[in-house]
């Protein structure tokens, strides 16, 4: 059960499809193609509008020579704009040194696997789940008045080799008073599930 949810790793928008960027390549050593997708997301949730961008890729045959359905779907994707889709999959990190900041940072990388039209009365949606082990204390973050804006915790979670590690800081909006009696329980090594 541990290694479940030291490996649960998904999330899923349910939106307009404002933009859906796609390039086509081909490998210059083997003639494999490949496409990849950078498509922008808008999901209304509780009245609040969320842009979201979401990269897909995909070989154009699979590892036996077939063709690929996701590389098809992706190769549509752009005749979806200005519809209603839904597109679900997992996150990534991005680590990299900032020169500007002269420090390493970290964002969320949201990468799409699985894409499908919804009829427009479909609810929009924005969610995700993360398992892994607390490696924070929860901290609170205030602002020049001294108030208290957001809790933080970063939870990490190894890749299936076992080789690499990706940490997801998470932050908690200090009115919601049951999320956040959750995570202040977190205590640093406990494997967690996280929903949002």
């Amino acid at each position: 059960m541990a290694n479940e949810l030291l490996q649960t790793n998904t999330f899923k928008v349910v939106g307009n499809l404002i933009k859906a960027d796609t390039a086509l390549r081909t490998n210059p050593d083997n003639g494999e193609q490949s496409i990849s997708v950078t498509a922008t997301v808008v999901s209304v949730v509780e009245n609040k509008s969320n842009e979201f961008t979401i990269r897909l890729y995909s070989k154009a045959l699979t590892k036996d020579g077939k063709p690929n359905g996701l590389y098809a779907s992706y190769s549509k994707l752009a005749e979806l704009e200005g519809h209603k889709i839904e597109i679900s999959g997992s996150l990534s990190e991005n680590r990299y040194y900032s020169t500007n900041a002269e420090q390493m940072v970290s964002a969320v990388v949201l990468n799409g696997r699985w894409v499908k039209s919804v009829p427009v009365t479909t609810p929009d949606e924005a969610t995700f789940t993360i398992g892994g082990f607390v490696i924070t204390e929860v901290t609170q973050k205030v602002n020049k008045s001294n108030e208290i804006y957001r809790y933080d915790v970063a939870i990490a979670q190894s890749n299936y080799n076992g080789d690499n590690i990706s940490v997801f800081n998470l932050n908690i909006d200090p009115n919601n008073i049951d999320v956040l009696n959750g995570v202040k329980s977190y205590r640093m090594g406990d494997t967690v599930k996280v929903m949002g």
